[in-house]
């Protein structure tokens, strides 16, 4: 079981160091990744924050894959003490369903 917690951690300050880098250069600052489910910690946060807007992404599953994962973005719109905006990922034109 600590071998499985010592390579969580290590996943996390990689995904951590890596959002840093890439996000540092735009002015913004990421400081820490919470363990847990995904909807709640950016609740909890949003709260810590004082946020006054909560801009996410959502993938869009339909049918099973959103009845069996769930909806991050939903949870968060029902959950979050302030606005949230839910960006739909692109899609490139071949990929789009006619």
């Amino acid at each position: 079981m600590q071998d499985i917690q010592q390579r969580l951690d290590h996943a996390r300050m990689a995904i951590l160091e890596k959002a840093q880098k890439k996000l540092r250069p735009q002015g913004v600052h990421v400081e820490t990744i919470s363990p847990g489910y995904a909807a709640d910690e950016i609740v909890k946060a949003a709260t810590r924050f004082r946020a006054d807007l909560i801009v996410m992404g959502s993938r869009g599953l339909t049918g099973m894959k959103r009845m069996f994962l769930g909806s991050v973005s939903n949870r968060v719109t029902r959950h979050a003490h302030c606005s949230v905006l839910v960006v739909r990922t692109f899609l490139p034109p071949q990929k789009l369903k006619v």
